[in-house]
């Protein structure tokens, strides 16, 4: 939700556990997405929205934009299935990932 980025400056991870409604809503609003900016270190930088896809259409995406294969932790907006979000989780706990404050 572009509001919770914006106004409240939280990272947001939509979760669908079904890949082709996953894509579909990703599609839907990733033009949205890049209408906002959010402020960052007295900064404006745009938003950054990300799909997470299987290993295998990343590699044949031949580097398209917005997609990765595991939860990107520096995305504003991240479109996930709950595999990657518990995948980025276990992660942390495991300190692959930096340590990062959650509310």
């Amino acid at each position: 939700r572009v509001d919770v980025v914006v106004a409240l400056k939280k990272k947001v991870h939509v979760v669908v556990d079904d890949e082709t409604l996953l894509d579909r809503d990703f599609a839907a609003f990733r033009q949205l997405f890049e209408t906002f900016s959010v402020e960052q270190n007295g900064q404006r930088r745009p938003l950054k929205a990300m799909l997470c896809v299987s290993e295998e259409r990343l590699g044949a995406s031949k580097g398209a934009s917005g997609l990765a294969a595991r939860v990107d932790g520096s995305a504003d907006i991240c479109y996930c299935e709950a595999k990657h979000v518990q995948s980025f989780y276990a992660s942390i706990a495991r300190s692959e990932q930096d340590s990062r404050d959650f509310d």
